[in-house]
């Protein structure tokens, strides 16, 4: 019986290799020091100034007041709005002190894309309506988003 003939091997698809860099810095917000780690990106998107960056996880910044503190954000990201005029009794918290709990920072092309901040204050609040309810800290996310 004459051998059978075998089959080529199948061919392996040739590897696609991609080389990915991420560049971290540290940002002044104020007269406190905050830096940013980068998740990798390709070296074209990098050389044209797009990246995502984040605070540490668990790491968290004192950047005193709300109201400084939004002014030092909006200095790094004149984009921001004004912070609102808050009603009462939430107009007590501008002067409270903020801790930044996560940051989170997009570019595209050098233009802010996105920014995500979580902060946390610490306060001693009564809540009018529920007399028993005292609030020792409240928590904010602030979410901007560029769009066009």
């Amino acid at each position: 019986m004459p051998p059978v003939p075998s089959k080529p091997p199948a061919s392996v698809p040739a590897r696609k290799h991609v080389f990915k860099f991420g560049v971290g810095f540290q940002v002044t917000l104020g007269t406190h020091t905050v830096t940013l780690e980068p998740e990798s990106a390709e070296l074209d998107q990098l050389l044209e100034g797009t990246g995502k960056y984040a605070l540490p996880d668990g790491e968290e910044v004192e950047i005193g007041s709300l109201a400084d503190g939004w002014a030092d954000l909006r200095k790094f990201a004149p984009q921001l709005p004004e912070l609102p005029t808050l009603p009462d009794p939430l107009d007590n918290i501008e002067n409270a002190p903020i801790t930044i709990r996560a940051l989170k920072v997009a570019f595209v092309k050098k233009e802010l894309d996105q920014l995500v901040v979580n902060v946390s204050l610490q306060t001693d609040w009564k809540v009018p309506v529920l007399e028993a309810v005292k609030v020792d800290r409240l928590m904010f996310l602030i979410d901007y988003q560029a769009t066009s």
